[in-house]
């Protein structure tokens, strides 16, 4: 089955992985409440992934997923989580001195 892979699956690898998937495989069998996944395979955080799994009828869902990452990539999304975090920190801070600013004016 060759199917089109969605823009925000494109943005997601894009983010994590520093460019879009180049390539992409996946062979997906597809019921009337389910949906099985099997031999997916991609280039990930520099390493190969592969995976399988799915949807369970009753909605549930199950994804077995082995590989390997790139340590360079991996290093390099563990810097871009450290300063997100600390941009979000920074975010709280200051919507918590206007809170505080606010309560002592009245």
């Amino acid at each position: 089955l060759n199917t089109h892979i969605s823009p925000q699956v494109v943005q997601f690898m894009k983010r994590i992985n520093g460019s879009a998937p180049y390539e992409m495989h996946v062979r997906a069998d597809f019921g009337a409440k389910t949906v099985r996944l099997d031999g997916l395979t991609a280039e990930l955080l520099g390493g190969d992934v592969r995976a399988k799994g799915g949807v369970q009828p009753d909605g549930s869902y199950a994804i077995d997923v082995n590989g390997r990452l790139g340590a360079d990539a991996a290093e390099r999304e563990r810097h871009r989580r450290a300063l997100r975090l600390a941009e979000r920190r920074r975010q709280i801070d200051r919507e918590a001195r206007e809170i505080r600013t606010r309560l002592h004016v009245r």
